[in-house]
């Protein structure tokens, strides 16, 4: 069965059972937000572009997750519609993981023996900033900027 077909029937059954309430946002599970979204992103012309640039990343479930939203965008052109990424996780692993700058500096400290107490100093601000950067994705749910746009390299 298509997938328009599929959020046709889905839009008749509200119709039925649910005709009391009044909806104005659907939101959507997509696989792939690649390096363009780490968070909810509500979908337009430029959002569906870049999502289209995605598909080869997942070709069994990014195709299907945009002819949703297509298919509702046709039927109900007045809903805001809202893609979720099944891949924002991604954005928080290296810090997760303990492979960002400041558990990289941390573990070097303790496992270069001459370091020891001569860089405990520089230690603990690296404990102090991923105590920060937690205190600050629990506001703000996301990485931040710091951490985020930081790369590797010589300045």
């Amino acid at each position: 069965m298509k997938k328009a077909v599929l959020v046709k029937i889905l839009l008749d059954w509200l119709e039925r059972y649910a005709a009391d309430l009044h909806f104005v946002v659907a939101g959507h599970r997509v696989v792939h937000g690649g390096t363009f979204f780490s968070k909810p992103v509500i979908v337009n012309a430029e959002v569906d572009a870049r999502l289209r640039q995605l598909v080869q990343l997942a070709l069994l479930h990014q195709p299907h997750n945009l002819t949703a939203i297509r298919a509702l965008k046709q039927l109900q052109p007045e809903w805001v519609q809202v893609a979720c990424f099944d891949t924002a996780f991604h954005h928080t692993m290296a810090v997760r993981n303990d492979l960002d700058r400041f558990h990289l500096v941390a573990d070097v400290i303790d496992r270069v023996p001459k370091l020891g107490y001569l860089a405990a100093y520089t230690k603990q601000p690296m404990r102090d900033k991923l105590i920060e950067h937690r205190q600050y994705i629990n506001r703000y749910g996301e990485d931040m900027p710091e951490i985020r746009d930081w790369k590797w390299g010589v300045k």
